[in-house]
């Protein structure tokens, strides 16, 4: 244990005795970075549309309340939800839809249709 103890203290004495090359590393530099082509666009595959996933969460309610998998209760916390998302998304629809919030508006959507679909 003496030695252990010792040889660890050895260690720690020496370890900051480094040269400075060594302790340090330097940032790399990548070079410059052209502009990306704007008709690309970013690369996401796109949904099966707002209007379709909210029908889809509809008739999941439906099913799944018709089933005795949802309580009355429940089911009416989703729809409640799912009408807002519409409500958002017509609300959106008359002054122009932005795509920061046609994404959000998708991702709530998703969300809601996970939390449909969960096991309980």
């Amino acid at each position: 244990m003496n030695r252990l103890a010792a040889s660890f203290c050895l260690l720690v004495a020496l370890a900051p005795a480094a040269p400075a090359a060594a302790q340090f590393v330097e940032p790399h530099n990548y070079g410059s970075v052209e502009v990306s082509n704007p008709f690309i666009g970013n690369g996401r595959q796109r949904g099966p549309g707002l209007d379709r996933e909210l029908h889809g969460i509809y008739d999941q309610i439906h099913v799944e309340r018709a089933n005795g998998i949802l309580s009355k209760r429940e089911a009416r916390a989703l729809r409640r939800e799912a009408d807002a998302i519409a409500e958002q998304a017509e609300r959106y629809a008359g002054q122009g839809m932005p795509q920061s919030a046609r994404d959000e508006l998708e991702a709530r959507a998703h969300y809601l249709s996970d939390r449909v679909g969960r096991p309980r």
